[in-house]
């Protein structure tokens, strides 16, 4: 089983909030269930933060477990395709495994400089996915 990094960006006006709550929209609860519907089975996500209801945020950093090896970009155009409009997954990437007792030599484990790559500022349109979602007939 493979652990993926996604990165998300999303408009919070009509999100409870970042984390699944019952009976709530949330974007946990969108990206497991666009999970869901590519693995035909519930596959559980960590966010690394939270975001109160009506919040936006851009780079919100979650994992999961997959079986599946796609590649990132399969990843997020699959994941897209099932996300609401107000919520988009910007990157997905496979971190490397965390190698420990690097400390006090002076390197820096790979899966950081992995993480910084994933983590980059999103360009301006995909800020405006929004606009363009209600825009459209």
């Amino acid at each position: 089983m493979n652990k993926y990094l996604a990165v998300l960006t999303y408009d919070g006006t009509d999100f409870k909030g970042s984390q699944k709550q019952t009976n709530s929209r949330t974007v946990q609860g969108s990206l497991e269930n666009a999970l869901m519907s590519i693995h035909k089975e519930f596959i559980p996500t960590e966010f690394a933060s939270r975001t109160d209801s009506g919040v936006h945020a851009t780079n919100q950093v979650a994992s999961f477990k997959s079986i599946k090896e796609l590649s990132s970009d399969l990843w997020i155009s699959s994941l897209n395709h099932y996300m609401p409009r107000d919520a988009k997954i910007l990157k997905c990437i496979k971190p490397l495994v965390i190698v420990s007792n690097l400390k006090g030599t002076g390197e820096k484990p790979a899966i950081a400089k992995r993480v910084i790559q994933a983590i980059t500022p999103p360009s301006e349109d995909t800020l405006s996915f929004k606009n363009e979602a209600s825009s459209t007939p």
